[in-house]
């Protein structure tokens, strides 16, 4: 079994973003403090809320406060968060997920997901997206800090059934999450290999969508998939799409790879946002050793 990573440093961290003021850090750590719903966040995920939010003090908070709110009453999405559940198996058997390694000219990180049958028996709406957002704040944990995110994602083997698994309500989790408390600066969401329903259907969403995510959706037929290659360069693509990046296959062995090492995190994190004042104490206990 893969060993558990260690998190970016808070000096590195902060050497990327020398705008970063860093004595907002110091107040959001009283404030995360002083909220009894809050659980403990560490330094690397304040300063990553904090950089999302342009350095916006309240709306900083508001993305926390969202972010735990979601967390916590959809545990559909977020809870269980082990890539050796069976939950997660399947969806790994059935979805390609990779961080990939090669940022953007921009300097983006992307993610990708592929559905890697048409098969939909086994489909799970909710576990295909509990996955996307371990592979978002995975890229976080393995990269650190990068001046966007954009999404990748290739519905070449979507049908009606696959969008049959899921339904307004949990559309409108995504959205939310997507709209107000997701820790990156994300830039654009490309979709590749669609068919004519698979924009329809995101067109009936329109209207819970806001402006700013309705401009970050983009669309592509199979037959427009060389202005791919504007968007994204070889090196920032599979080798599967002209790219000169591993194949598919190896770049998501890899992925299931990352999240084995991030297993014990993301377990620690959900015990964390389920039992906050139990660990906050732990938290204070241990600093008041620390200064006797």
């Amino acid at each position: 079994m893969s060993s558990t990573i260690e998190l970016p440093a808070v000096e590195a961290e902060l050497e990327k973003v020398p705008e970063f003021p860093q004595k907002n850090l110091e107040v959001l750590k009283e404030w995360v403090d002083a909220v009894p719903n809050l659980p403990p966040i560490s330094d690397i995920k304040l300063i990553h809320f904090h950089f999302s939010c342009y350095y916006d003090m309240d709306k900083t908070k508001e993305c926390i406060l969202k972010y735990y709110d979601i967390f916590r009453n959809h545990p559909e999405f977020f809870y269980c968060r082990d890539i050796t559940s069976k939950g997660s198996q399947t969806a790994m058997k059935l979805l390609d997920y990779a961080i990939l390694p090669n940022r953007t000219p921009q300097g983006y990180q992307i993610i990708f997901q592929k559905l890697s049958t048409t098969d939909t028996r086994e489909f799970d709406f909710c576990e295909g997206i509990k996955l996307l957002n371990m592979m978002l704040d995975g890229s976080l944990y393995l990269y650190g800090l990068a001046p966007g995110t954009v999404a990748l994602l290739d519905y070449k083997n979507c049908s009606i059934g696959h969008m049959l698994k899921s339904t307004l309500p949990m559309w409108k989790v995504v959205i939310q999450f997507l709209e107000t408390a997701i820790p990156v600066r994300l830039k654009g969401i490309y979709f590749i290999n669609t068919s004519f329903y698979v924009k329809k259907i995101f067109m009936l969403l329109k209207p819970f969508l806001s402006k700013g995510i309705q401009e970050m959706l983009h669309f592509y037929q199979e037959c427009e998939l060389s202005s791919l290659k504007e968007l994204f360069p070889p090196e920032c693509l599979p080798e599967d799409y002209g790219g000169t990046l591993p194949s598919v296959e190896d770049l998501h062995s890899e992925f299931g790879e990352q999240m084995l090492q991030l297993r014990e995190l993301f377990l620690q994190e959900e015990d964390e946002v389920k039992n906050p004042a139990q660990y906050k104490n732990k938290q204070k206990v241990g600093q008041a050793i620390i200064n006797t």
